[in-house]
């Protein structure tokens, strides 16, 4: 999976930052890792501009909660 845009939120902005550029660079792998980061959520864009997030990424951004896309769980690809 080629990615074009990763954000991740989290209790420390270097380390949201530091997963964010570490899940660009990690591309296909990317979703599954970040699916699994302990008090840290993301969403996801890739390279055909299709979106997905981690299950509690909505409560950064209510309006996902509604929305019917996928939802990256521990062991997506």
């Amino acid at each position: 999976m080629a990615l074009a845009s990763v954000t991740v939120v989290g209790p420390d902005l270097t380390m949201a930052d530091s997963y964010a550029t570490a899940a660009m660079a990690m591309g296909f792998d990317a979703p599954r890792w970040l699916a699994r980061l302990p008090a840290h959520e993301a969403y996801l864009i890739d390279a055909s501009g299709d979106a997905s997030w981690t299950a509690g990424f909505p409560r950064h951004a209510p309006a996902l909660a509604t929305m019917p896309q996928p939802r990256l769980a521990p062991g997506a690809t």
